[in-house]
């Protein structure tokens, strides 16, 4: 599926259901460099797959941006555990995704530490925190935002735009 004068790229899913959503996105061009784009990075929310959030199917370091659609748990809520275990780059939203995200994941990470220290008190070794308030503030930091219909350039002649797509407040269609 190589070209030598074109680029192409792949997509690969990490669940069948709705909830985790993470579509990783890789751009391969033509002098055999790759960039790596991640669609959303939600929480599992049903319980049967919960130990899916202590999980990343792909190399975390491999990964150079991420895009949001939404602020929905189901898709943001694992971006501060991606910080925790060490993605730096940035994280492009529109301006209320943002916002809305800081509420969304700050919430669920006092859940997380409340559940936490709740289980000390009845076991010696409970499982930390998924991620804690710190990891909310410096995912927060990475966020770079933009209002719907700018054209980003996120690396050389690669283009993203969100586009209103009416699914709530915030969401966009991300063109790519």
């Amino acid at each position: 599926m190589s070209s030598k004068n074109n680029f192409y790229f792949t997509l690969q899913g990490f669940h069948k259901e709705v909830t985790g959503s993470c579509i990783l996105c890789t751009i391969h061009f033509p002098n055999n460099t790759e960039r790596h784009i991640l669609v959303d990075s939600g929480l599992f929310q049903e319980t049967k797959y919960e130990d899916l959030n202590r999980t990343l199917d792909f190399n975390i370091n491999n990964i150079d941006a991420i895009v949001l659609t939404h602020p929905h748990i189901d898709h943001i809520g694992k971006l501060p555990y991606l910080v925790k275990e060490g993605y730096n780059g940035p994280i492009y939203c529109t301006t209320l995704t943002r916002k809305v995200s800081n509420e969304l994941l700050q919430n669920s990470a006092k859940t997380y530490e409340t559940e936490y220290q709740k289980e000390l008190k009845v076991t010696r070794h409970p499982e930390p925190p998924l991620y804690t308030s710190d990891d909310v503030e410096t995912t927060i930091s990475l966020m770079k935002v933009y209002d719907y219909n700018d054209e980003i350039e996120i690396f050389d002649n690669v283009f993203i735009t969100f586009c209103d797509n009416g699914h709530l407040l915030s969401a966009s269609c991300v063109f790519l």
